[in-house]
């Protein structure tokens, strides 16, 4: 029996997500990647070595969304009921793990604020222009987000680089652009009095909505792509079955 209309257009469909899952999931994974390779220089503001298990994981979901994907791609080529099972089963535990990962995420927010407080405040007062990484990560951040120090720039108080530069000495990313190199002190006009740990949460909480908002597009796609897979192998095992009464 031929594919009735319906049966074409979930095929077509399903496909099509899947593509699109497969496009997401080459996203992760470079992702994932470029978070490893430059994990040496933004561990340095960390107390706790999060970036490589958080780049393990977004290169482990992405591989494992490429198998998904290709079976749910093989299942609708083949009419193969055992890939279209295979994928319903894959694509819940990968909405599975997408809310578990979003609830995480919520949960341990304070810790990871907390991690970079201290991570980011050691390395203001002990490594700052001694270690090349630590200088560097705290450079972008403070470049990146107009901030300064950790909590605030009285983080510099102490610090090695203080004890080289002068009392009231700060980094250049500290100051607005243009300033002459070396020139940045707590009394230069432009000076950011904000710390970065502060200013990076605001934005992470800014962004929590939307984030959630994404999130939830994605599972309900997903949703949708589990019950396109259901549709496809009950309908290719009817096929299956009136094809076999008829020969019978």
């Amino acid at each position: 029996m031929a594919d009735g209309c319906g049966t074409k257009v979930a095929r077509c469909v399903l496909f099509f997500i899947n593509f699109l899952i497969w496009f997401g999931c080459f996203c992760l994974v470079a992702s994932g990647i470029t978070m490893l390779v430059s994990s040496t220089i933004f561990e340095s503001i960390f107390a706790e070595a999060k970036i490589p298990a958080i780049a393990a994981f977004l290169i482990m979901i992405g591989g494992f969304g490429f198998i998904v994907g290709f079976s749910g791609c093989c299942g609708v080529l083949t009419n193969n009921t055992c890939l279209l099972k295979t994928y319903v089963v894959l694509m819940f535990v990968v909405v599975l793990g997408e809310i578990v990962g979003g609830a995480l995420l919520l949960v341990y927010k304070d810790d990871v604020e907390a991690s970079m407080t201290e991570g980011m405040t050691d390395a203001i007062k002990y490594d700052y222009g001694l270690i090349d990484a630590a200088t560097e990560a705290v450079d972008v951040f403070q470049y990146v987000f107009e901030c300064c120090g950790a909590k605030d720039p009285i983080d510099y108080v102490g610090s090695h680089f203080r004890m080289v530069n002068g009392p009231a000495a700060l980094p250049d990313t500290c100051c607005l652009e243009g300033i002459d190199p070396g020139t940045c002190t707590r009394f230069t006009p432009g000076v950011f009095n904000e710390g970065c740990v502060p200013v990076t949460a605001a934005s992470i909480e800014d962004s929590i909505m939307i984030v959630g908002l994404m999130c939830f597009a994605v599972i309900s796609l997903q949703v949708i792509t589990m019950s396109l897979a259901c549709y496809l192998f009950i309908s290719v095992g009817d096929s299956a079955n009136y094809a076999y009464k008829n020969f019978s």
